[in-house]
């Protein structure tokens, strides 16, 4: 069928060019399956709705191409990833198949809707090593109302702070730190993913003992809209992260390339959407290793 065929070529497609595209024709010229079960990865098998812009990308190949391989370059079997805004899972569980059952994987989820999901995908790819939070995450413990948006194209991005959707359902979460969570039992920590529409700031700040004693990887999602909800500009972040460890060196990720940059770099170009990739010297994999 036509959706296989448009999937395939993506697949085998060795770069993230034109793979949206692909992705989106499908989408217009009615291209794709119908809801199901997909191994969208060896190991990773996830249940998508092919009405979510989301999923559609996630099946056709097409979703945080350079992102994801940056991360999943960052683990080896025995690593530990951390998963903020952990979503349907799809990093997570590509993160699982890197760290094995020797590693660990921890993925938070506050929305309850997604959180079933997620669950659901991890027991189809039968990720032992994935434990799931059902809490958000930020500098201080208690509880919050969180806002998600109606529409299914929009899947995902919940958020501690109304993002201007007139049309949105509420749930109060708890939320917690990474420190009081995750402090007390690791003995290594090797890469954090932050995707939290907005709360990546609070996160760090949450996870500041953590960050200091293990030096881990840190890929964050920086958008100016976003962030200014919340009351910070993008580049507080790198900035919150030098103090924390002033050797930690900095990738700009955006859809289509990956380049090293400074904090002046990040200051000078205004740098204020895409994914930060920050990493320590000290870490063997950064990022690079195919």
């Amino acid at each position: 069928m036509l959706h296989r065929a448009l999937r395939a070529l993506n697949r085998v497609n060795p770069t993230c060019r034109g793979k949206g595209r692909v992705a989106e024709l499908a989408n217009r010229i009615g291209a794709i399956p119908a809801d199901g079960a997909f191994e969208v990865a060896p190991g990773v098998t996830m249940e998508l709705r092919m009405d979510e812009w989301f999923c559609r990308s996630i099946y056709f190949h097409a979703f945080d191409i350079l992102s994801s391989r940056t991360v999943f370059n960052s683990l080896r079997r025995g690593s530990v990833f951390v998963d903020v805004g952990a979503n349907l899972g799809y990093y997570s569980l590509g993160a699982g198949q890197r760290v094995g059952e020797e590693g660990r994987v921890f993925a938070f989820e506050p929305n309850p809707t997604t959180l079933a999901r997620l669950r659901r995908n991890v027991d189809l790819s039968r990720a032992g090593m994935i434990r799931v939070f059902d809490c958000a995450l930020s500098d201080a413990p208690g509880q919050a109302v969180l806002h998600a948006p109606l529409e299914s194209t929009m899947h995902g991005h919940a958020s501690l702070k109304n993002q201007d959707w007139v049309d949105n359902v509420q749930a109060t979460v708890p939320v917690r730190r990474l420190d009081d969570v995750l402090g007390e039992t690791l003995s290594r920590l090797d890469t954090i993913k932050i995707d939290a529409e907005g709360s990546e700031l609070a996160v760090l700040r949450g996870a500041e003992r953590l960050v200091r004693a293990f030096k881990p990887s840190i890929l964050v999602e920086l958008n100016r809209e976003t962030a200014g909800s919340f009351g910070y500009a993008p580049l507080d972040v790198p900035r919150l992260l030098l103090s924390y460890n002033p050797n930690y060196r900095f990738r700009h990720v955006d859809n289509h390339r990956t380049r090293n940059m400074t904090m002046r770099e990040l200051e000078s170009r205004h740098v204020d959407y895409g994914d930060l990739f920050a990493y320590h010297p000290h870490n063997e994999c950064d990022g690079n290793r195919g």
